[in-house]
Order: C-alpha cells, then sequence, then structure tokens
C-alpha cells in the first residue's frame, strides 16, 4: 500500500516543481489539452503511483517499529505523434531531475529508468516516453 503522506508529498513536488505540462492523476478529472486555434493536440504528463512492498524493518513496541514501503512513481509524457522524440525525452530528465537524489517529504528518491518511446493512445495521435522513478518511504506503526 502506498501510504497517504508519500503520495501527497510526490504530488506537492510536481505540482510546484514541474509546470512545463498539465499532469493527469489518478481518479481526477482531466481533458487532454487541445490547442484551440489549430485543435491539434497538445503534450500532457500523466502521474501513476502504484502502491508497494512493504516491510516491517524494526521490532518492538508496538507503533515504534519502522514501517519500509518501496515503491515507484511512474511518469507518462505525451506528445503529438510525428514531431520527434527529443522534447519528450528532455521533459522526462526534467521529471527525473526533480527527484533524482532527493528526500521528498520522508521518500527517499535513488534509482529510476527511462522506457522507450512508443504509441500512446488507441487513436494514434501520440506518442509516449516514460520515465519510473524509485523510492523508499519510512514510517512509524
Amino acid at each position: 500500500m502506498l501510504p497517504p503522506a508519500a503520495a501527497q508529498a510526490i504530488k506537492d513536488r510536481l505540482r510546484t516543481g514541474f509546470t512545463a505540462l498539465p499532469i493527469a492523476w489518478p481518479n481526477e478529472e482531466f481533458k487532454r489539452p487541445v490547442d484551440p486555434e489549430t485543435s491539434e493536440v497538445l503534450p500532457y504528463v500523466v502521474a501513476e503511483m502504484p502502491g508497494g512492498r512493504y516491510d516491517q524493518e524494526s521490532t518492538g513496541a508496538p507503533g515504534a517499529n519502522v514501517i519500509r514501503t518501496d515503491s515507484a512513481i511512474a511518469l507518462h509524457v505525451y506528445v503529438r505523434r510525428n514531431t520527434g522524440d527529443d522534447q519528450a525525452l528532455q521533459w522526462c530528465k526534467e521529471l527525473r531531475d526533480l527527484f533524482r537524489g532527493q528526500d521528498v517529504g520522508g521518500c527517499e528518491f535513488r534509482g529510476g529508468q527511462l522506457y522507450p518511446g512508443e504509441d500512446g493512445d488507441a487513436d494514434g495521435l501520440y506518442w509516449r516516453r516514460t520515465v519510473v522513478i524509485q523510492f523508499r518511504f519510512d514510517e512509524l506503526g
């Protein structure tokens, strides 16, 4: 289970630290952006925060044990198809750098992976690049 405090810290960091593109969050209303003059699709990011593996890392009194969650955030950058990959890669780098080596709200970000680009939607309008950033979060339980 992803601790709510970890999810909120990640959301806050993304909302304040990455303003280049709109971000779609799980189970929140979002409309894909469109240029009002040309009706062409515009780039955006989809954030996914899956659960994670958690383990008790210490023994002792109830409520005083370290519970460690290992998880990741997946950030999918969508750009208009046939416009190249350079800008999507740049945004993935910016997203990675926002977290790399950082301690954000108790989340320790240490590693990650950039995935190859691929078709971004069934309509053929988007190209997608994904960066996954791994983190560890400790809490008492």
